[in-house]
């Protein structure tokens, strides 16, 4: 299974579901996203790093299910 497509990006939605609600319970002034594109592995001879594909806009420029969760909580 490809990770940008399936499982992680479900995965990273719903934490980031977890992560606004108590943000937004608890008052707190906003929130900080690591990583915004996701960005592409390539043959260096060191390991792929982990959080390769852990951003929030894939390659080709649309965003994944936490992009829009994170837009639309912000939209409120």
């Amino acid at each position: 299974m490809n990770p940008e497509r399936g499982a992680a990006p479900a995965r990273e939605d719903r934490l980031y579901g977890i992560t606004l609600q108590a943000e937004e319970n608890l008052r707190i002034a906003g929130v900080l996203c690591w990583c915004l594109h996701s960005y592409p592995t390539k043959e260096t001879g060191f390991p792929t790093p982990r959080e390769s594909m852990s951003g929030l806009v894939r390659h080709d420029g649309s965003l994944k299910p936490a992009a829009l969760r994170l837009r639309d909580t912000f939209r409120k």
